[in-house]
């Protein structure tokens, strides 16, 4: 490839990150996107008065850190019931800022974590072999697909039985 092509891929891929780690860029970034998740919330509570449903958060990419970092500092005036980060640098950015949590770390008000990546994605990494080294020498749970993404399910049937795992509504 080109230096060209190099710099966008570059651009695209970790130009948002660098700025999210400056620190004066970081607080305003996280203080904007607490704000909004917190407006989307109070909107829909609004529109939907008689929910009394479980909230969850998804992340992509750099969304992902962020998410994880105001749930990890009570930055939102509310508790979700789980986080879901998708192809996230979050364990990249707590393990180079030298800020890994203990072994028994959990996220505040038993906020369920789940961080989803890709083996090839470049920017995603595992967490669980921060907290204990030992897990890095286990393979990483695959997410189950068979017969397509849901197992046969019709897509809305098979989103449910998701989030009610994923909530602990339903044990395996």
């Amino acid at each position: 490839p080109s230096m060209q092509q190099v710099r966008k891929i570059a651009n695209y891929t970790i130009a948002d990150a660098v700025y999210y780690l400056q620190e004066g860029h970081k607080k305003a970034i996280l203080a904007a996107v607490a704000q909004a998740v917190q407006s989307a919330l109070a909107r829909f509570k609004k529109y939907h008065p008689a929910f009394g449903g479980s909230v969850l958060l998804v992340g992509h990419s750099l969304g992902g850190a962020i998410l994880f970092e105001l749930l990890r500092n009570s930055k939102l005036d509310f508790t979700p019931r789980a986080l879901f980060t998708l192809g996230s640098p979050t364990a990249l950015f707590m393990h180079c800022a030298e800020n890994v949590p203990e072994a028994s770390f959990t996220l505040p008000g038993e906020v369920r974590f789940f961080n989803m990546f890709h083996p090839m994605d470049p920017i995603a990494y595992r967490i669980e072999p921060l907290f204990a080294e030992e897990l890095g020498q286990l393979p990483p749970e695959k997410v189950p697909a068979e017969e397509g993404v849901w197992g046969g399910m019709k897509i809305h049937h098979g989103a449910q039985k998701f989030m009610r795992w994923a909530t602990g509504e339903e044990k395996k």
